[in-house]
């Protein structure tokens, strides 16, 4: 075996690998802030719940206690946070690792999937624009189950292009358990590919069809409670970035992609799938975040073909200079406008700014940074929440319900109490009862408003509840309600976990061996 030497990866690759080990470094700073976004709360309630049941539920009732609400988010991402929580890691250091390991995840999975049938060269374009928006880095750890239904399915297409027909669908069935939006653009993407690329029609339909054949137990169930789906508009109007570049050198690299024919063609495919969620409102996931993945790889392949002409006509004029330090020149101009520059348009309160300088790098290093996301932020401060937390451990019992006048606040005081909470978090699916919320809660938070010092919509709540304060902490009232005997239910598993877990295990194992299976020849 020959002895490993930095010298023996190509020099692409180094770039590449560089890059999302010095993302990875700087990441490791922001644990202690971490979770960022308030959407880990629900997933996180979900895996205790389901940890607390012993399996799947199709009732979320730890949350709109005590009668809880149908629960229709894909379970993928949840057991395999549950899966980490069973075998003895902090729920909350779950939540960072998640987090952490994310967006070098998906810079792997998008520099291996263009790898794969363009260059070397332009996979390393593709982690350096990816690395440099910095909204395509926040939704890639805000939104976890997206980013992980999109590494599923850039992989499934790898393996279909590889004629490993198993493991793609078994990899696009999977992607309809991590999310419910993200697989339904792979599955139009393969079939419009399939239709652009005759020679790889049959195989598109045949992962498209067993990979539905793997998802109708999921989508049957969805089907059957579509009733509680809700599509709210304007969901994400808080803020949108759009990374100019990336935008720009994605035009001509759409006619590349054509002219090239081939594997290209499933990137003007993924495009045309990726901006269907603008249809429903999702506005900032879509055109700053995950959805942009297909300009990201357009722009690469834009970004190769530039690099590539203009290291000849440089070549060509400077003649008596010499060629590689020309090139890399060249590669450093490019690395700096991306890495530290990539200009965006930040709409945000209605106010619309050119950030000329506005990379990822720009914003994780604090001396740098300039402008403030309302999506960028912890709502976690553990020495606050902790006072929190043991007062309401010390005042209730396992089984007693908690609400808070926020949502999510409310969510993630349940999940550090492990009680259930009457609040309701994710508003795409909606509620099947009308009950009064603090009316059944035995503990009530109100969290202060910062901006007021009378606040009028507490004292009209107290007006209709008869509560007992408990305490007052820096963020929070506690209140304890004498009055309730309401106590939320732990429903009925419809599968187990540990069955989850051989599943998963077995359908991994098919994929593992029908990837390095060696096809006959």
């Amino acid at each position: 075996m020959k002895n490993f030497k930095l010298s023996n990866i190509p020099r692409w690759h180094f770039y590449s690998f560089s890059l999302v080990a010095l993302f990875s470094f700087l990441l490791s700073f922001k644990w202690s802030l971490t979770p960022t976004f308030i959407d880990i709360y629900y997933h996180l309630s979900a895996v205790l719940g389901f940890d607390e049941a012993g399996g799947f539920v199709a009732t979320a009732f730890w949350e709109a206690a005590p009668f809880g609400r149908p629960h229709l988010y894909p379970p993928f991402t949840h057991f395999l946070m549950l899966f980490l929580f069973k075998i003895g890691m902090p729920i909350l250091s779950v939540a960072r690792l998640f987090e952490y390991c994310m967006f070098p995840i998906l810079l792997i999975t998008m520099w291996y999937f263009i790898k794969s049938f363009c260059s070397d060269r332009a996979a390393f374009f593709s982690v350096l624009i990816a690395s440099s928006a910095y909204s395509f880095y926040l939704s890639s750890v805000n939104f976890i189950p997206t980013s992980v239904a999109i590494v599923l399915g850039l992989l499934a297409f790898l393996c279909l292009e590889k004629d490993k027909i198993i493991a793609a669908a078994i990899l696009l069935g999977l992607c309809f358990y991590a999310h419910v939006g993200v697989p339904w653009i792979f599955l139009g993407s393969f079939c419009v590919y399939g239709l652009f690329n005759s020679l790889r029609l049959k195989s598109c339909l045949k992962v498209a069809g067993f990979g539905l054949l793997l998802a109708l137990p999921i989508l049957v169930f969805q089907y059957n409670l579509r009733e509680y789906l809700s599509i709210r508009q304007n969901i994400e109007s808080f803020i949108l970035e759009i990374n100019l570049w990336i935008y720009l050198a994605a035009i001509p690299g759409i006619f590349i992609a054509i002219k090239r024919r081939g594997s290209y063609l499933f990137i003007p495919s993924f495009l045309i799938f990726s901006m269907m969620p603008l249809i429903i409102g999702y506005y900032y996931r879509t055109l700053s975040g995950q959805g942009i993945i297909a300009f990201i790889f357009l722009s690469a392949i834009s970004l190769d073909s530039i690099f590539a002409r203009m290291s000849k006509s440089l070549i060509s004029y400077f003649k008596n200079k010499n060629e590689r330090c020309l090139k890399h020149l060249l590669l450093l101009f490019i690395f700096v406008f991306f890495f530290v520059f990539s200009p965006s348009i930040v709409i945000q309160n209605d106010e619309k700014k050119l950030c000329f300088v506005n990379s990822t790098y720009v914003n994780l290093v604090p001396e740098f940074k300039t402008l403030y996301r309302p999506n960028e932020f912890s709502i976690y401060f553990p020495k606050f929440f902790k006072d929190i937390s043991d007062i309401v451990g010390k005042y209730s019992q396992e089984g007693d319900i908690i609400y808070c006048n926020q949502d999510y606040v409310g969510g993630l005081i349940s999940v550090l109490t492990r009680r259930a909470t009457s609040n309701v978090m994710l508003q795409e699916i909606r509620t099947n009862n009308l009950a009064d919320p603090a009316k059944d809660a035995k503990i009530i938070i109100w969290m202060k408003d910062p901006d007021r010092k009378i606040d009028l919509e507490m004292l009209s709540f107290l007006d209709r509840y008869d509560l007992n304060i408990i305490v007052e902490t820096d963020l929070a009232y506690i209140y304890l309600n004498d009055h309730t005997r309401a106590k939320r239910i732990v429903a009925e598993p419809k599968i187990s976990s540990s069955l989850v877990f051989v599943i998963l295990f077995l359908l991994f194992s098919i994929c593992l061996f029908d990837i390095f299976r060696k096809r006959k020849s």
